[in-house]
């Protein structure tokens, strides 16, 4: 979906990648030619400067030079002498003059006689030093070697002036200028494919991702990773922290989580299953972990690449945002099956009142309304009065219609009373309580020819008390504590035995007591004992 619309403008990250690598590439290369073009130009130099030095010294001292210059004519023995010197050195000119730098030898004889130019012989003539200078002469400009020529007795007779061009060395240097130029023209062919190779591999690793695809992806995660509910927490292969959203720091009660990304996950739960996830690479669903005081829900997901494990994902949500979803779903669940069994029984009333009517037997349906309706008014003046807890009494007139429609009778202790449950209990799990222990007692009478149930209430006292007793068969010694282990049941269904295993772990939530008896209605009596404080068991006990 990223590849359509105002992305395809976008240049592509191989294309950026490519040309990229090449600008640096070029640069490198074209900074590195200069510098080795430089420094070749200044070795050659240098080595020139050297060899007219060296070859005007070695003349200077020849004795057959200083002795020409004590004949008549100076010129006739030196002008050999400094051509076969020039061009056995590869010279370009060796000129021989005298003190007042009139040429005695020079490559063009043309020029013999005539004065040296340059204006650089003076340190060799008046103070006598050998010595390189650059100065321009009558073939160009020139690196020249100068050193004095002496007589017998030491004066200074002469000077020798060896030459080489420097258009000679830029020659040189041009020529390897012309190599360099091809040479990175290759490394250039070779770098293109390099880049795009390089390239190429580098979008593969990303998944064919262009950039502005990969900065939606990460704004997208990071979206969702803070608006989700639960707290996550992502460790990768070597059980360190990848992932830790605001959720998570939150419930942990810890630092911002850019101080924990990169920490080993022990550091921040030492007692985390997220390795174990790691070696087995198993998930783990809907597991407790208790953090300081706060109970929650756990669900550990490993991370694959290619079926290869590359991490580990955590998320958190409280306990108590779960119960209390599950505690609205089964009131949701109670209200819409005491409605149904309502409904279901008023059916039969109106099918009983619409046949008398039809019989014309007025005054018995008129009996039957009367009586229906006062029947309904008590129960509801009862509820209202000794239960006002709306949970607790919509609960039990939706058992009472359920009653009715199973034919059993359900009768509600009329010295029952409960003005309202401790704000601090956990409603819900006494909502479940005595729901299922009603259901229990249905189950019970469903074969017996008396169907009676009966409950009672109470709040005095430091304790809420629940009793419910039925006229079925009853508990057999035996079976007094079995009957509360998960999907143990004396009845031979499947399916069954759940009921009071959930009673059990309600009431031990809630830090009370349950206990099966014999009931005088012939059947079993729960009778359950729920603190309205946590501590107050404990201080009896």
């Amino acid at each position: 979906m990223f590849r359509k619309g105002v992305f395809d403008i976008k240049q592509k990250l191989t294309t950026k990648l490519t040309l990229l690598i090449l600008t640096l590439l070029f640069i490198l290369l074209s900074v590195m030619s200069g510098l080795y073009l430089l420094i070749l130009e200044n070795s050659l130099k240098t080595q020139i400067q050297a060899r007219a030095l060296d070859m005007a010294k070695t003349l200077s001292q020849m004795p057959s030079i200083s002795e020409a210059f004590e004949t008549s004519n100076p010129s006739e023995a030196l002008q050999p002498i400094a051509e076969k010197a020039r061009k056995q050195s590869g010279a370009q000119y060796v000129v021989i003059g005298s003190t007042n730098s009139i040429r005695y030898a020079h490559p063009d004889p043309n020029k013999i006689g005539k004065p040296m130019v340059g204006g650089d012989n003076e340190r060799a003539l008046e103070k006598g030093e050998a010595y390189v200078s650059e100065a321009v002469g009558t073939l160009g400009a020139a690196i020249r070697g100068k050193a004095p020529v002496r007589a017998a007795n030491g004066e200074i007779v002469g000077i020798i002036s060896v030459g080489f061009l420097k258009e000679n060395i830029q020659d040189v240097v041009y020529q390897y200028q012309t190599k360099f130029i091809f040479l990175l023209g290759f490394v250039v062919l070779m770098g293109v494919s390099g880049a795009v190779y390089i390239s190429r591999n580098v979008k593969k690793s990303i998944f064919g991702l262009e950039p502005y695809e990969i900065n939606q992806l990460y704004t997208e995660k990071q979206a969702i990773t803070e608006s989700v509910h639960e707290a996550l927490i992502a460790i990768n292969k070597y059980e360190k922290i990848t992932l830790l959203n605001k959720k998570a720091c939150e419930l942990l009660d810890v630092e911002s989580e850019d101080h924990w990304i990169g920490k080993p996950i022990s550091q921040l739960l030492p007692n985390t299953m997220l390795p174990e996830v790691l070696k087995t690479k198993t998930a783990q669903k809907d597991q407790e972990l208790t953090i300081g005081n706060e109970e929650l829900i756990v669900n550990r997901v490993p991370i694959f690449e290619n079926e290869i494990i590359r991490g580990a994902v955590a998320s958190f949500r409280k306990k108590t945002d779960i119960d209390e979803l599950s505690k609205k779903l089964a009131q949701t669940s109670q209200y819409a099956e005491g409605l149904r069994a309502q409904t279901h029984e008023y059916s039969n009333k109106l099918n009983t009142i619409a046949g008398l009517i039809q019989l014309e037997s007025y005054s018995e349906a008129l009996e039957l309304i009367q009586k229906e309706n006062k029947s309904h008014q008590d129960m509801l003046q009862f509820l209202i009065h000794s239960i006002p807890d709306p949970l607790l009494s919509g609960l039990l007139l939706g058992k009472i219609n359920r009653a009715k429609e199973l034919h059993v009778e359900l009768e509600i202790d009329e010295s029952s009373k409960i003005d309202a449950l401790p704000p601090e209990m956990d409603q819900g799990k006494f909502i479940t309580i005595l729901g299922n222990l009603i259901e229990n007692a249905f189950d019970a009478v469903s074969q017996k020819k008396e169907r009676n149930i009966l409950v009672f209430l109470s709040d005095g006292g430091d304790h809420l008390l629940i009793e419910v007793e039925d006229s079925g068969d009853g508990i057999p010694d035996a079976d007094t504590e079995k009957i509360f282990q998960k999907f143990y049941s004396t009845k031979s269904e499947n399916h069954r035995g759940l009921g009071l295993h959930l009673v059990k772990e309600a009431v031990k939530a809630l830090n009370g007591e349950i206990k099966a008896e014999k009931s005088d209605l012939g059947g079993a009596l729960f009778t359950v004992v729920i603190p309205k404080s946590r501590d107050t068991l404990g201080d009896q006990r």
